[in-house]
């Protein structure tokens, strides 16, 4: 038993240790909530983009009817086709500007939760308090 008198072993505080776990998960809750609202907004822009392609073949139907002419049918066929190319890229950029977004939103909240949880294990870790351990006498 001898042995073990004198011997000292660090106290680290372990409720800040939780404290800062409990903070990581509160950082990723938040972002995982940010990803998924911005998850729900992509597919909300979606289903209306789906909508507006649904009226606007509709309206193609009913405004390109062939003409007399084969040229005027080729005309108004790349008319409408650049028309829909423009709108469908325009559309795509648009959706990938929202992901960006909310990832780049995401990330952020992890990225500095990552930074603060390292600042503060560095700072327990400078200042462990050390117990002396005494061993009873038989």
């Amino acid at each position: 038993m001898s042995a073990i008198k004198g011997f000292s072993v660090p106290n680290f505080d372990f409720g800040t240790i939780f404290d800062i776990q409990r903070k990581n998960i509160e950082a990723f809750t938040a972002a995982s909530q940010t990803f998924s609202q911005g998850l729900q907004t992509v597919a909300k822009r979606q289903s209306e983009i789906a909508r507006q392609q649904m009226e606007q073949f509709q309206s193609l139907l009913t405004t390109a009817a062939p003409t007399a002419k084969v040229e005027d049918n080729l005309v108004k066929q790349a008319d409408l086709v650049k028309a829909a190319y423009e709108k469908n890229v325009s559309n795509a950029r648009e959706l990938q500007d929202i992901l960006t977004k909310v990832t780049t939103e995401a990330s952020d909240i992890l990225s500095r939760r990552v930074v603060a949880s390292l600042d503060e294990i560095k700072s327990v870790a400078q200042k462990p308090k050390t117990v002396e351990r005494t061993a009873k006498a038989a």
